[in-house]
């Protein structure tokens, strides 16, 4: 993770900006991941604000015409299985992390 951070801030040009969006907190999508982990999240988020990102929660919504629609994408997403999908409106907080070089 370290090399990666430092190499995305070393190719960002001088009054560039480096935006990255990942998992923020568990939530009514991110619930759905069988390999969700909370404590790893908070590690890479942690590793980026080390290196000077700015991180801030965003929430998005993200919204299915039915159910039966809900079920057949997300279990492929996600990996979770389409019994454990019974709504068409998912909640979901991401964290966007932001790197601004002088």
């Amino acid at each position: 993770m370290t090399k990666t951070i430092k190499e995305m801030q070393r190719v960002v040009k001088k009054g560039g900006i480096i935006i990255r969006i990942g998992a923020f907190k568990i939530d009514d999508f991110t619930i759905l991941f069988p390999e969700y982990n909370q404590k790893r999240i908070n590690l890479i988020n942690n590793s980026f604000r080390n290196f000077g990102f700015i991180i801030e929660p965003h929430i998005v919504n993200i919204e299915f015409n039915s159910v039966i629609e809900a079920k057949q994408i997300l279990s492929r997403i996600t990996g979770s299985r389409p019994e454990e999908i019974n709504k068409t409106k998912f909640e979901h907080t991401v964290s966007l992390c932001f790197y601004f070089k002088k």
